[in-house]
């Protein structure tokens, strides 16, 4: 046993601090990588989220050694739902998992603090190297975390609005476009109200002795249920009310008038609803419609009366729109 005098022990203190230096800057790191799909670009980056978890941690637990590998490998995937944010926490390497979090938000704030205080729990659950052992004096505790930033919730009720158009088969005599337009209304995530109001282009119809010009404008008003919510993708089942007016013009008659009716009928159907950013969609609606009572017109030749037109009491609505809610 050999005995150290008072210089030896300074110098095998200083190798001690030296070995224990080195073998902290080797400890593996943590690396992270931050992805943002189609319609989340308002969501921060790799370096966003990482400046969100050392403003928690006050600390860098991302600081990696050139000389050797990550130990952990995080990545981070937001991305923009029908209904709001979603992100997917996918950790391998020394510590492996997954974890998903979703937010029913209008902006990536919300889901962005969540990510940074999740990813704060996982790095103090032993993703980076242990601290390096204190020597003669105690180190200080570490400052606390604040506490973490309160999370806004989506209100329950958003209102927009609508815009399109598209095509009715069988409501008048041939197919003939429309427009429609009017307010649109999100309860939660799953149950939306429409109502608004649709204008349909005159038709026309060949009548013994002449022909009838045919229009059509109707009010409608639809309820719907999210029956599929995906990655930016929606199917919902509609239903609802159309009420309007139906008017019929004679031409080519020595005397002839324009008469209107009032008409009525359900229309129920599927629509499939695509995010196109933050708050503006686009809606592809096929309606069937179903008319209780048959409305027409007829003309008359000396005493000869005859239908001109009358509706069909099965006809289909093939709409598109664009939306847009706050």
């Amino acid at each position: 046993m050999a005995i150290l005098g008072p210089i030896e022990r300074i110098g095998a203190a200083a190798v001690v601090l030296l070995l224990s230096g080195a073998a902290r800057a080797e400890a593996p790191g943590v690396e992270l990588v931050v992805t943002r799909g189609p319609g989340a670009e308002d969501c921060p980056d790799t370096s966003g989220i990482g400046e969100r978890v050392r403003a928690i941690t006050r600390g860098d637990p991302f600081a990696t050694n050139e000389a050797s590998p990550p130990g952990t490998w995080i990545q981070v995937a937001l991305l923009r739902e029908l209904a709001g944010y979603r992100a997917v926490i996918t950790a391998q390497g020394k510590r492996q998992g997954t974890r998903v979090i979703e937010d029913v938000g209008t902006s990536c704030g919300s889901i962005a603090d969540a990510v940074a205080i999740t990813l704060v729990m996982l790095l103090d659950h032993g993703v980076v190297g242990q601290p390096a052992p204190s020597l003669a004096v105690p180190a200080a505790p570490p400052p606390s975390a604040p506490p973490p930033p309160p999370v806004p919730r989506d209100p329950f009720l958003r209102v927009g609005a609508e815009v399109g158009g598209g095509a009715s088969l069988g409501l008048l005599y041939h197919a003939a476009p429309l427009i429609e337009g009017g307010a649109r209304l999100t309860l939660g995530r799953d149950w939306l109200v429409g109502a608004g109001a649709s204008y349909v282009f005159p038709d026309r119809v060949i009548a013994p002795g002449g022909a009838v010009s045919l229009g059509l404008w109707y009010v409608y008003l639809r309820g719907g249920y999210a029956v599929f919510s995906g990655r930016g993708t929606g199917l919902w089942l509609v239903v609802g009310p159309l009420l309007g007016s139906l008017s019929g013009e004679g031409a080519d008659y020595e005397t002839h008038s324009t008469r209107r009716a009032f008409w009525g009928a359900a229309a129920a159907g599927a629509e499939v609803v695509s995010l196109l950013g933050a708050g503006f969609s686009f809606s592809t609606r096929l309606l069937g419609v179903v008319e209780p009572t048959s409305q027409g017109f007829s003309t008359k030749l000396g005493t000869d009366e005859s239908d001109a037109f009358r509706t069909s009491p099965f006809s289909a609505l093939l709409t598109v729109s664009a939306s847009f809610q706050r």
